[in-house]
Parts: C-alpha cells; sequence; structure tokens
C-alpha cells in the first residue's frame, strides 16, 4: 500500500471541513522574503489555531504513549515522528526555513497516522484517526493559503506605496 499524503486524495475521496479536497494540498508554496521570523510567526499561529479549533488536534498534539501504544515504533520511526508540539516548537525557534518545509511536516504527520492506523497497522490501530490528520491537513492549509494571500497583499501594498513616494521624488 503507497503511503498517502496530503497533497493526494483521500481514500473515501471526501473533502476537509471547508469542502477542500485534499488534492488540492501541495508540496511546495510560496516563500517569505527576508528574515524567517514572520515566516514561523505565521506557521506557529497556524499550529496554534489548529490546537484550539481543528476538532481531534489534541490527538495529534504529542507521540503517543509508548506504554498504552507499545507498538507505535514498529509503524512510525523516531527520525519520522512529527506532532503539532513538535511543528509548534519548531516554529516557536524559527526553525522552518520555508513553506515546503511546514507542508513536508504535515504530510509526515499524516503518513504517520496511515501508517500506524491503515489496514495492517499497529494493535491499537483506529481508521477515523487517518481521516483526522487529513481534516487537520486540510485546515492547515487553507488557513496556510488565507495567510500567504494577505502577505501577499501587504507586499502588493508597500510595493505600490514605495513606488508612488519614488515618482513623487522625481
Amino acid at each position: 500500500m503507497e503511503p498517502m499524503r496530503c497533497d493526494s486524495p483521500a481514500p473515501s475521496e471526501r473533502p476537509g471541513p471547508s469542502g477542500q479536497n485534499v488534492s488540492a494540498l501541495r508540496d511546495s508554496g510560496p516563500e517569505l522574503p527576508g528574515s524567517s521570523a514572520p515566516l514561523n510567526n505565521m506557521l506557529r499561529d497556524i499550529v496554534q489555531h489548529l490546537l484550539d479549533h481543528a476538532p481531534h488536534a489534541e490527538f495529534f498534539r504529542a507521540t503517543p504513549s509508548p506504554v498504552i501504544v507499545h507498538d507505535y515504533r514498529d509503524y512510525v520511526s523516531a527520525d519520522a515522528d512529527v506532532t503539532l508540539g513538535g511543528m509548534q516548537e519548531r516554529a516557536a525557534s524559527h526553525g522552518y526555513a520555508s513553506v515546503s518545509q511546514f507542508r513536508a511536516d504535515l504530510h509526515q504527520l499524516l503518513r504517520n497516522a496511515a501508517a500506524y492506523n491503515g489496514r495492517g497497522g499497529g494493535k491499537h490501530a483506529y481508521e477515523p484517526v487517518i481521516h483526522w490528520a487529513v481534516d487537520l491537513c486540510a485546515v492547515a492549509e487553507e488557513r496556510l493559503g488565507t495567510a500567504l494571500a494577505a502577505q501577499a497583499s501587504a507586499d502588493l501594498d508597500l510595493a505600490a506605496q514605495q513606488a508612488s513616494e519614488h515618482s513623487h521624488r522625481s
């Protein structure tokens, strides 16, 4: 079975909570120019929004306890482990250099959910977790799109203002 990705259709082809089909999600995207601080602040805010508002997001805050889910590492290696808490910490420490790195973490979170909870998965596998991860990716992508559009608009406004100031000086 091929691993599921945030940018490929979910098995049921069902749309995320906003009505956006998961196939609309992509691996790469625009980068914010300059310092990584504005980018990471935006990404941290997106993860916080997920934790505060997205259904079942709390399930993805941390790695499952090995005491309860003793076979999790049989399906998800420690170096492939991605959690919302870890993504929030990475953004807070300005660890994302690009939007595509953030999206890669979202994709890995979904792959991990599918690896453990899919057919032939772990002892405590629960298939709805895969759908929760798909929905989480859709909400994250929707918020990311809104934030990037707002940033692009602000950049255009600034460029227009600077051009106007430059033409008045000439």
